[in-house]
């Protein structure tokens, strides 16, 4: 994957697709990608509970991160 920021939007970019999340969500999604092993509860930044839920379900659906 390639990662990239701005100041609005960081994106993933893997497996031929083109991921854009809002900037906020950069500290999870970094944290995310770079742990071998995480609980959602852990992840940093500002994501509320539910916005976590939704960035895993979202890195899951596009293979970046699998459960266990």
């Amino acid at each position: 994957y390639r990662l990239s920021e701005s100041p609005q939007t960081v994106r993933v970019e893997c497996y031929g697709k083109d991921i854009g999340l809002p900037a906020h969500a950069a500290p999870a999604l970094r944290f995310a990608l770079e742990s071998e092993s995480f609980k959602v509860g852990d992840l940093p930044g500002e994501l509320d509970d539910e916005g976590k839920l939704v960035l895993i379900r979202r890195l899951v659906r596009e293979g970046l991160v699998a459960l266990a």
